[in-house]
């Protein structure tokens, strides 16, 4: 799933048999604040999500929602959304500058920005940030993307154009030379290994 905040252009291809909730719903005290913040944000959608989300479509297949049902199922997908906010960040630089690469992985992150959000200078933040992960932010950010690429290709819902695009790569190709050079496996290799 995925929350879009209004006025932010989007777009989506979709492709074999897919499903789609759209659910409108001001911002101000009904959205858990972490998923205003980052309104952009990717989530998985668990087996409930997805059985409540196969239910509504079923109800919706001929005949609009009933706006009883169309106003529980919306409560229960806001409560689905603040069961998956992310746990609270420390106050601690490292910390900050982690969560936001597990947050935004699929985009385009410097050290600059890293730096910036750990409220670090950037040779500082590389420093500090090398001592306590015994990694650099850019080795780290690729191992983030090369591990939720491995959990999409596991998944199997996505192409592999798709899952590259999804978590930071350029192309498909891009993916697959990552992936064998940092961890000697193939996205086929992996895709049928779950």
């Amino acid at each position: 799933g995925v929350l879009v905040a209004d006025g932010v252009p989007h777009s989506f291809r979709s492709g074999g048999a897919n499903r789609f909730v759209v659910l409108d719903v001001p911002a101000a005290g009904l959205v858990p604040e972490a998923a205003v913040r980052a309104c952009d944000a990717f989530f998985a959608i668990d087996g409930a999500l997805d059985g409540l989300v196969r239910y509504l479509a079923a109800e919706a297949a001929d005949r609009p929602l009933d706006p009883v049902l169309a106003h529980h199922a919306a409560g229960l997908l806001l409560r689905a959304l603040e069961a998956r906010q992310p746990p609270p960040v420390s106050g601690d630089p490292i910390d900050r500058a982690l969560a936001l690469m597990a947050e935004r992985c699929g985009e385009p992150l410097t050290v600059a920005e890293l730096a910036e959000a750990a409220g670090l200078a950037p040779s500082r933040f590389h420093e500090r940030f090398r001592a306590r992960t015994g990694s650099t932010p850019a080795a780290m950010l690729a191992d983030l993307r090369l591990d939720r690429a491995e959990a999409l290709l596991r998944d199997g819902r996505l192409p592999l154009a798709e899952v590259a695009l999804a978590v930071g790569f350029s192309d498909q190709s891009a993916l697959t030379r990552s992936l064998r050079r940092r961890r000697g496996t193939t996205p086929g290799a992996v895709r049928r290994s779950r």
